[in-house]
């Protein structure tokens, strides 16, 4: 729903783009060693250990029609980090949190996300949005899109006991509730919006784009009161709060 101003063909790229990666998180630790390769058989040009896995190789090729080549090589690179780190991530539980690795949180949150290509993907080659138009908001885009996530599915995942996400790994570290932590994020993602806009004012079709897809990404308009507290967001249609997985609704906001 945040890409509505791209044409079919480039829906549908990133629809089965997004479908491939949504299977790989699901299916990743329970056939690990065909993930596992997934990078070198890519470079070595080899079939891959999986028909998904071969299926998503010729999406990724797709980018580079779609795609200016800075945009398509750092959606590449995103996308490769993200099948590592889904390989990764398992052997994560049995570690302890190492006192004062304040970053690592976000470091792992970046790259098991994927958020960076979600906004690397607002701007194929058909809208004539070049990389210097939106380079220097970029990780700001990054950082909105993958923690208003986190923070939309902070409840559900409190109703659920889950404890293996940004905002409980950053509180661990940093000595902090995860109430407070939540709190912090709300703020920064504020912050992070208004650089955003301001970065993006001197171009509007860029400014459309990232409009567009701000206003697909969450469905603010029944809950006015979650609206101001997370993002003071414009009344708008989205995939998140529609969402039944994400319980918003039973906060009654």
């Amino acid at each position: 729903m945040g890409y509505t101003k791209c044409t079919f063909a480039e829906k549908t790229t990133l629809a089965l783009f997004n479908w491939y990666m949504i299977f790989i998180d699901d299916m990743c630790s329970k056939d690990i060693a065909a993930y596992s390769v997934f990078q070198e058989r890519f470079l070595r040009g080899q079939p891959q250990l999986n028909p998904i896995l071969d299926a998503l190789v010729e999406v990724l090729l797709r980018f580079f029609d779609q795609y200016d080549a800075p945009t398509a090589n750092s959606i590449l690179s995103a996308s490769l980090d993200f099948v590592n780190s889904n390989c990764i991530e398992p052997k994560l539980a049995a570690l302890s949190p190492v006192p004062g690795a304040v970053h690592f949180p976000w470091y792992f949150r970046d790259r098991a996300g994927m958020a960076i290509v979600y906004a690397l993907m607002m701007f194929p080659k058909t809208k004539g949005v070049v990389v210097s138009d939106y380079v220097q908001v970029l990780q700001e885009m990054n950082f909105w899109i993958a923690l208003t996530n986190d923070v939309l599915s902070f409840h559900k995942e409190e109703l659920a006991g889950e404890k293996n996400n940004y905002i409980h790994n950053r509180a661990h570290i940093e000595g902090k509730t995860p109430l407070g932590v939540y709190a912090e994020v709300v703020q920064e993602l504020h912050q992070a919006r208004k650089a955003i806009r301001a970065g993006l004012a001197h171009n509007q079709q860029a400014m459309e784009m990232w409009v567009s897809f701000e206003q697909g990404y969450m469905y603010v308009a029944p809950f006015p009161l979650l609206t101001k507290v997370i993002l003071t967001c414009v009344t708008c249609r989205g995939w998140h709060v529609v969402q039944k997985r994400y319980k918003l609704a039973d906060l009654n906001l």
